[in-house]
């Protein structure tokens, strides 16, 4: 049973200053190699001001981790990764948010699928794990410095072949 999940520095935030949120994939020893899902948010409560995948296990995006908020914000996004990933700490991407206004609010996914690195691409079961975060005033405000991303992504053709002959 794969997991995807968030990861913080801190639970408790500032209602004005910005952080960062870490999705995760977990594969509990599974060799996998497609990710796909979506993250949903109150946009009330945090604005996603960027969203970062240089460090991710992904190596393909089918669809690139993209916000579209209105009443919710839901970051749609689908990968695969060849050669397969096992592990339980891999990096999908990083969630910039800056909180709105002081609360809790969750962040948690749906639509998730994992398929296994076996030659057919069966699903594996995914677990959910939601996030709650709270903002309150009395925590200092940090503010987020960008890191620049010098290194280019690592080239990537896809071949179709055939053993027919």
């Amino acid at each position: 049973m794969s997991t995807i999940y968030f990861g913080v520095e801190q639970d408790t935030l500032a209602p004005t200053g910005t952080f960062d949120v870490g999705v995760f994939l977990d594969t509990d020893s599974q060799l996998v190699n497609a990710v796909q899902g979506t993250i949903i948010l109150p946009s009330a409560s945090a604005d996603v001001i960027r969203i970062q995948d240089g460090n991710s296990i992904v190596s393909y995006w089918i669809k690139k981790p993209v916000a579209d908020c209105t009443d919710m914000c839901r970051i749609e996004f689908a990968g695969i990764f060849p050669g397969g990933f096992n592990g339980a700490d891999g990096p999908l991407f990083t969630l910039i948010l800056e909180a709105k206004q002081t609360g809790t609010f969750t962040l948690s996914t749906e639509d998730e699928q994992i398929l296994l690195h076996d030659g057919l691409g069966a699903a594996t079961e995914v677990r959910s794990s939601p996030l709650s975060l709270a903002v309150v005033d009395s925590v200092p405000v940090s503010s987020y410095i960008a890191e620049v991303d010098a290194t280019a992504p690592q080239s990537f053709v896809p071949v179709l072949g055939s053993d027919l002959t």
